[in-house]
């Protein structure tokens, strides 16, 4: 169909979701940022669903429609290199968008070292569950108290000390390899 088969055509969808996103901004009658979200590769074990090559030819057609941001969504961690390239997502996506908008990455944040090694391979730096486990994390980088920043979960009361639902308990569990037990 229109939306599958060679690379130009399975960009059309997503592209064409982005366009309708832009359309619907320019009606909001205010300053209405908008970005795009990707994970630039789908491996699995030996199933490729597109890799960086392809990606980076979706991020150039996005970054050309002017996006306000693109935010770079990593399993791997924020300086993870692809398979056959000499440098990590981030630089080569930064690479093709080439200062169209600016480029977040995120994933493996977890203190005031990383978030600023994470400037290496983006020009905003996004933090997931370190900001959940402390949500002063920006704050106390700001303020000079980066070693402050608490970096588990261990003594605290997950639905009562930070609010945090039934679901993201579960992000937080051992098996996922990020954070130590859940006590």
């Amino acid at each position: 169909d229109l939306w599958g088969g060679d690379l130009e055509r399975r960009m059309a969808f997503p592209l064409a979701c982005l366009d309708a996103s832009l359309a619907e901004a320019e009606t909001a009658g205010r300053p209405f940022l908008v970005g795009y979200r990707i994970s630039p590769d789908e491996v699995h074990g030996d199933n490729a669903g597109y890799t960086i090559v392809e990606s980076l030819e979706l991020i150039d057609a996005i970054a050309a429609r002017e996006v306000d941001y693109l935010s770079v969504s990593l399993w791997t961690g924020y300086d993870a290199i692809p398979p056959g390239k000499d440098r990590s997502y981030g630089e080569l996506i930064r690479e093709r968008v080439a200062g169209r908008c600016p480029v977040a990455i995120v994933s493996g944040i977890h203190d005031q070292a990383s978030a600023e090694d994470a400037l290496q391979h983006g020009d905003l730096v996004a933090v997931g569950r370190a900001a959940l486990i402390d949500p002063q994390f920006a704050t106390k980088i700001a303020q000079g108290r980066g070693d402050e920043i608490r970096q588990d979960v261990e003594g605290l009361d997950l639905t009562k000390d930070l609010a945090l639902t039934p679901e993201l308990i579960n992000w937080f569990r051992p098996e996922v390899g990020l954070l130590p037990p859940i006590k």
